[in-house]
Parts: structure tokens; sequence; C-alpha cells
């Protein structure tokens, strides 16, 4: 199919014999002024984009899943926290190691003891875990059905805090 060019060269349509057809602006920029733009299909986009209004949508996905749920990761064993488990919940019945070298200021794992024992929250080696609020360091024990949430604030820094938390 041929080339088809709108108003100075400005907006071209290309459909070549194979691959994709292409609608692309002669300029660094393309306005697409209407009421409504409508999409049949899934749309990528190959740069940032900018959102001015609102977007509405039945779910919304990042990389990590779906931004409005909690990943729920069960563990049975002692378990030590990998970046991976970065805005999830831990729910499990044995103990946590929080370590050194793995967060980033800003990071947080949510940790729900699923036991009807309490469970050892453990600060990693050349880790400091402040509990919230204190200047106490060093392991913390969470009791049944208890929930603390480990925030990483700064290198190898973190400040846990919870319900059932001591």
């Amino acid at each position: 199919m041929a080339e088809k060019g709108f108003g100075v060269k400005e907006l071209n349509i290309a459909a070549a014999s194979s691959g994709n057809p292409a609608i692309e602006s002669v300029s660094p920029n393309f306005d697409i002024k209407a009421v409504k733009v409508g999409f049949s299909t899934d749309v990528s986009i190959g740069q940032n984009t900018v959102v001015t209004g609102i977007i509405t949508a039945t779910t919304v996905n990042d990389s990590g899943g779906n931004v409005r749920q909690i990943i729920n990761n069960n563990k049975s064993t002692t378990y030590t926290l990998s970046v991976a488990d970065v805005g999830e919940l831990i729910n499990t019945t044995a103990g946590i190691t929080v370590p050194a070298s793995e967060f980033s200021a800003g990071d947080a794992v949510t940790i729900y003891n699923n036991s009807a024992s309490d469970i050892t929250i453990s600060q990693g080696s050349s880790a400091t875990m402040y509990q919230a609020g204190t200047s106490n360091t060093g392991n913390r024990t969470l009791a049944q059905r208890g929930v603390a949430t480990v925030l990483c604030v700064g290198t190898n820094t973190f400040t846990i805090i919870g319900g059932g938390l001591s």
C-alpha cells in the first residue's frame, strides 16, 4: 500500500506489503484533538506517557502486577527477604531475616505471622533494624497473627513497625 500524506507532510500513514502499518508525525509532536479516541486492541507506548486527566481502567498493572493488590507470598520455613519481595505480603509461620545489601531506601515488605506462636524477625549481619519510634535495634518478635512492615530507610538501615511487634 502506498504512503498517504495529510497537510504539508505533517502526518504519514504507511502500510508496507509486510509488517505493521504506522502513523508517523514528521514534527516531534503529534496531538490528537478529540473528545474521545478509542482503540479496540492493546496499545504499546515506547516512551514516557504524561496524563493530565483521569485514566479509567478495570485493573492497573506494572511489571510487578496489579498496583492495587498486595501480592500474598506464602512461606512455611525460615526465610530471608530479597528485593523480589518488595511490596509483597510475606504470609509465614516461620522466622524471617532482613539481610543487608539487598534493599534501597523506600523498599518495604509486610510480614504476617500466620501461626499460633511467636516468630522472630531477625536483623541480618551488617544490617541495622530500628523498632519504629525508638532507638532499639536488633531482632524483633512478632506475636501470633501479628503484622509488621519492614521499611528500608537507608543503606543497610531499616525500621520495623506493626501490631504484635516487640
